[in-house]
């Protein structure tokens, strides 16, 4: 079912990068993740407490050595990509205004001196692993609902297995990063915290499940207290982002609160929100609409393509160059640009043919991005909607 996307795919993705420069904050660290990391922390202190019997040396050596292979294989690729892509390097430390020895040496210091979040990840993973790597109670193997089965059977290692993996996660872009189009880590952190989210969120809620099960008298109290006021800070995105992103809930009427994106339009942007209305009971048809500069992305361009469902000729940009090779927009832009102002009808229809164009906008966006030749429009197209300073002509 997948064979026709993976026929048309061109990842962005060009290999895999050594992450010598950037380094997670130990702050920053616990800004992402400090709601889980609470629980995880309580769970494994809990354990160990309750349930002492963890191999604590095959944790230390797991990490120990964990962070030799990373390490190691870290300064592997460096060097495999000095010598296969040397111009790659050398573009790399010329915009750092380092040689190789200062370039790795400044970056160690850097590690060293960013070194809480490294020991955040390790202070989970090595109990995780300690753990797991204990001998187990023949009389523990069974698997029951019960708490302590949970706590000390099959169900405690499915949890923290999690736990180990998604510690994994997030300690894997510490090190390494897939090379893409932005030249630096973002869409690896994404990807991998998005996984390590899921599994640690899990890990975390069964934690508090369990110890909110057996905990009693103050201890219970306490603990009640600390997930209350640490899920509350977690909240706090949601309780201060909300009115942010909604101006405080002032919409003009309440018919305007809602989650439909295009909704805000109809307030900014009035004659344009009208004309995407518009053409969603149109035939469909190729859309001709003002190229963003540096790629319009997350703004209102390639917006009457967007609400209304129509192909276009070239929308963000920026973003299509993330999901295939660059060089497949070819000229587009600029043919946008030269369709738009030019005065040659010639020159105009060429484009027009070429990319099948059956409907071209002209709005105050268009305008404030080329200086638009709309004397040609009116002499060869129809228009078939016009509103306020906006005119969209169908091509015959």
């Amino acid at each position: 079912m997948y064979l026709p996307f993976f026929i048309g795919f061109d990842s962005q993705a060009g290999g895999i990068v050594p992450n010598f420069m950037f380094v997670t904050r130990g702050a920053h660290l616990w800004v992402m993740w400090g709601t889980l990391f609470v629980p995880l922390f309580a769970y494994l202190l809990y354990l160990g407490r309750n349930h002492g019997s963890a191999n604590w040396r095959a944790g230390l050596l797991s990490a120990l050595g964990l962070l030799v292979a990373l390490l190691a294989a870290m300064f592997v690729v460096g060097f495999v990509a000095l010598k296969v892509k040397p111009d790659l390097v050398k573009s790399i430390l010329d915009g750092q205004g380092r040689d190789i020895g200062t370039f790795i040496a400044d970056n160690m210091v850097r590690r060293l001196k960013n070194i809480g979040s490294l020991l955040t990840l390790l202070a989970i993973f090595i109990p995780a692993i300690a753990f797991l790597a204990r001998r187990n109670d023949p009389q523990e193997e069974s698997f029951s609902l019960q708490p302590s089965s949970l706590r000390h059977g099959s169900g405690q290692v499915f949890i923290l297995l999690m736990i180990a993996i998604g510690t994994l996660l997030i300690l894997g872009p510490e090190f390494f990063y897939l090379r893409d189009n932005f030249g630096y880590r973002i869409n690896t952190v994404f990807k991998f915290y998005y996984q390590a989210w899921i599994l640690l969120s899990l890990a975390a809620a069964f934690g508090v499940a369990v110890m909110l099960s057996e905990l009693r008298g103050l201890s219970s109290m306490v603990y009640a207290t600390s997930i209350i006021i640490v899920i509350g800070l977690g909240l706090f995105y949601p309780v201060f982002g909300l009115p942010s992103k909604t101006d405080n809930f002032k919409a003009k009427n309440p018919e305007q609160r809602t989650l439909d994106g295009s909704a805000y339009i109809a307030n900014w942007m009035p004659d344009d929100y009208q004309a995407f209305m518009f053409m969603r009971d149109m035939d469909e048809g190729v859309v001709a609409e003002a190229v963003g500069p540096g790629g319009g992305q997350y703004s209102e361009y390639a917006r009457i393509a967007t609400f209304s469902g129509m192909p276009t000729v070239l929308g963000w940009s920026g973003h299509e160059g993330q999901w295939r090779d660059y060089a497949l927009q070819g000229s587009r832009a600029d043919d946008i640009k030269v369709l738009y102002s030019t005065p040659d009808w010639a020159a105009t229809q060429e484009i027009i043919d070429r990319y099948h164009i059956r409907y071209i906008v002209v709005g105050d966006l268009e305008r404030k991005t080329y200086l638009v030749n709309e004397e040609k429009f009116n002499r060869f197209l129809k228009p078939i909607f016009q509103q306020g300073s906006l005119i969209i002509y169908e091509v015959p």
